[in-house]
């Protein structure tokens, strides 16, 4: 009896110390991927086709072309895969043709997917992501600009504006 005794107190011993080693579930992080890795991602598969049938404001463009500091802007864009997001999904690939026409390289930008605003991502320190998608401008190393937010507020009005007219707004910030 006293063999079994110390037996179950030795199993109880190992499954608590077992039980109390388990790892704790680790809170998922942004990934930071390319344009080719958004390319190659079945869950951004609506990208090129919306970039590519974009057609933004050639005016516009030009004035983005001057008010782009390539030594003080930076760009963060946050994204969710498969978003269809009221509309918003459209955002994203339109924003990287703006980007593209206006001569800003992927150099000027990241791209982090995030499948829950809970994602941890590398700038928690400077800013808070409210929605997915959000698209955040740096001025010198501090957040000056949401564009998203900027479109959300015409949303409804008469005089909305289009994403490459946020990005002035940003740039001129």
């Amino acid at each position: 009896m006293k063999l079994n005794l110390h037996a179950l107190t030795f199993v109880i011993l190992l499954v608590f110390i077992l039980v109390s080693c388990e790892e704790s579930p680790v809170e998922p992080e942004a990934t930071l991927l390319t344009i080719q890795e958004i390319n190659d991602n079945p869950g951004y598969a609506g990208f090129e086709p919306e970039a590519d049938n974009y057609q933004p404001d050639s005016g516009v463009v030009e004035e983005i072309k001057n008010a782009f500091l390539g030594n003080a802007h930076f760009f963060y864009l946050f994204v969710k895969p498969s978003c269809t997001c009221s509309g918003a999904h459209k955002d994203f690939p339109r924003l990287v043709k703006v980007f593209r026409e206006s001569g800003i390289s992927e150099s000027y930008y990241e791209i982090y997917s995030m499948l829950e605003l809970s994602n941890k991502h590398p700038f928690a320190d400077k800013f808070t992501i409210n929605k997915l998608p959000s698209f955040i401008v740096m001025k010198s190393g501090t957040p000056v600009f949401s564009i998203l937010d900027t479109l959300d507020a015409f949303v409804g009005r008469s005089d909305s504006i289009s994403i490459e007219k946020a990005l002035l707004q940003a740039l001129r910030k």
